[in-house]
């Protein structure tokens, strides 16, 4: 399991879930977004928190674990992959074009 509690680690969560990584992370920025319900997400700065969903994920069964990593990595893929992402701007971009001529 790999975790991130600083707020600047969006693109590190991202990462680690296109890498199919098991995931903890802070509610803090736009992370929840990110995590979806493919990682454990706890309060920021609640170490207690933070310390029980690391135990709960832990303890999870090794079929379970992977299938949570595999869960990121699609999920990161399917709606935050670059190219995904720079087809919606662009598609954006045209209408908002297309409204102005």
């Amino acid at each position: 399991m790999s975790l991130h509690t600083a707020p600047e680690r969006g693109i590190a969560v991202s990462s680690a879930f296109h890498l199919a990584g098991r995931r903890g992370t802070t509610d803090v920025g736009g992370v929840k977004e990110l995590v979806g319900g493919a990682g454990v997400l706890v309060p920021a700065k609640d170490p207690k928190a933070l310390s029980e969903a690391m135990l709960r994920v832990m303890k999870l069964p090794v079929e379970e674990r992977h299938a949570m990593g595999k869960s990121a990595r699609t999920r990161i893929s399917q709606f935050f992959d670059m190219n995904v992402k720079a087809a919606e701007w662009e598609a954006l971009y045209s209408h908002l074009l297309g409204d102005c001529r």
